[in-house]
């Protein structure tokens, strides 16, 4: 793999190459210079759904980005929110629902029925002690 870095003179040994996945996956975190890719928190980032990300692979060629990284001592990417790790280590999307917090929800209207659900469900429980 090769990597050029312009106006920065580096020999690679090993450093020059993770910072290079660091600030490119910083970056892309951050929806610098791409399209609104990720919501959320710093590190509790969510894929926002588009025809045209699925289309051009963009989340396959990211993966394959981060795989590459992890391969060579890079850092991975630490900004995906904990369900969506648990589903990709496992595939197991039940137990990766368990993982989620109201703050991994991007759709407003989906987190306020959640919000509801969770203040209804607190009163009924009061109601049985």
């Amino acid at each position: 793999m090769s990597v050029t870095v312009k106006g920065q003179p580096a020999i690679d040994i090993e450093g020059v190459l993770r910072q290079v996945f660091t600030e490119v996956f910083l970056s892309l975190s951050r929806n610098e210079g791409v399209k609104h890719i990720f919501i959320g928190d710093a590190f509790r980032k969510v894929p926002v759904f588009s025809n045209e990300l699925v289309v051009n692979r963009f989340f396959e060629v990211l993966g394959q980005m981060i795989v590459h990284s992890l391969v060579q001592g890079g850092p991975g990417f630490p900004f995906l929110a904990p369900p969506i790790y648990w589903y990709l280590a496992t595939g197991d999307l039940q137990a990766a629902i368990t993982r989620a917090t109201c703050g991994d929800v991007s759709d407003g209207d989906l987190l306020n029925y959640i919000e509801k659900v969770c203040i209804l469900s607190t009163r009924s429980m009061k109601t049985y002690y």
